[in-house]
């Protein structure tokens, strides 16, 4: 059980539960003196680096445009016959 003496209605707090081989427990009650408390479901994610996303983002759009090319090129070849352009 945790009880706040004093906090406000606009401020927030966080709190981390840890579990090993198990479910974590549920949030069954919340009580406010001052406003209306109100269960908000969170959804957890593990935290990622941006310079690992971004190197996500730069092999997916490289990815993409080679497909693209490889595609164009393959139309070309059965169309005209004339591969690589030449």
């Amino acid at each position: 059980m945790l009880i706040f003496e004093n906090l406000s209605p606009k401020e927030e707090i966080g709190l981390e539960v840890m579990s090993i081989n198990a479910e974590l427990p549920a949030l069954l009650v919340v009580r406010s003196a001052e406003c209306t408390a109100q269960n908000v479901p969170l959804m957890w994610t593990r935290y990622v680096c941006l310079w690992k996303i971004n190197l996500a983002r730069l092999l997916v759009l490289v990815s993409l445009s080679a497909t693209v090319y490889c595609l164009i090129a393959l139309i070309q070849f059965l169309v005209l016959k004339t591969p690589y352009g030449g």
